[in-house]
């Protein structure tokens, strides 16, 4: 395995990818996944702070604001964007073509959004030890609590599912999948579920949301 180069912009830089008489695949080092998914997590938390302000935002957007801010930690070898838009959803870390991390960001519709995003996830991630997380905002369930006990007996209930290891009860969940297509090739999914509901939901038209925003 070869690090992918990505880089903090308060840090000095990682070391080169070595060089050898074979072509190694790039990865993203566990100590930039971990806080990779540090700053996930503390978007996720400004997010549950203030829902009122968040929860007008499709996925889409909500996701946009996530990439904004990776990518005001990281910078990349050419162009300074460490993270990509890649489809409707997701955000990537790309070397040489292929994905080296990927979050897909979802809304809470069911157990299935969990069953959906990690099938998505093992369709198109093949590298050996590939690092991803899953992003789920519920925006329409008010028990919360019991949205959260849902979660771990659907992924471990997935046909791939390896290893589950949820954080004391802070809604995330470190697992490990098989690749769908090799059972010696393993993917590292991190779930995130962030809860975005407000009963009093504004729209992005009205005055309030636009003085707030």
């Amino acid at each position: 395995m070869k690090p992918i180069h990505v880089q903090r912009r308060i840090v000095k830089p990682l070391p080169s990818p070595s060089s050898g008489g074979f072509k190694p695949e790039w990865q993203v080092p566990e100590v930039e996944y971990e806080n990779i998914l540090t700053i996930i997590r503390h978007e996720g938390r400004t997010y549950e702070t203030t829902p009122a302000t968040y929860a007008i935002h499709e996925e889409e957007e909500l996701r946009d604001i996530i990439l904004a801010h990776l990518n005001g930690h990281y910078k990349g070898d050419a162009s300074g964007e460490t993270f990509r838009r890649a489809g409707k959803t997701d955000i990537r870390i790309e070397a040489e073509s292929r994905s080296a991390f990927v979050a897909e960001c979802k809304m809470w519709k069911g157990p299935k959004t969990i069953t959906e995003s990690v099938n998505q996830l093992l369709s198109y991630l093949t590298w050996r030890d590939c690092k991803a997380a899953v992003v789920i905002f519920n925006k329409d369930v008010a028990g919360f609590t019991e949205l959260l006990q849902k979660v771990r007996p659907t992924l471990e209930s997935h046909i791939r599912i390896m290893k589950v290891s949820s954080d004391n009860g802070q809604a995330e969940w470190s697992c490990v999948f098989r690749s769908l297509d090799d059972d010696t090739r393993l993917v590292h999914v991190h779930i995130f579920v962030f809860n975005i509901f407000t009963s009093g939901k504004r729209k992005k038209d009205d005055p309030m949301t636009r003085t707030a925003l």
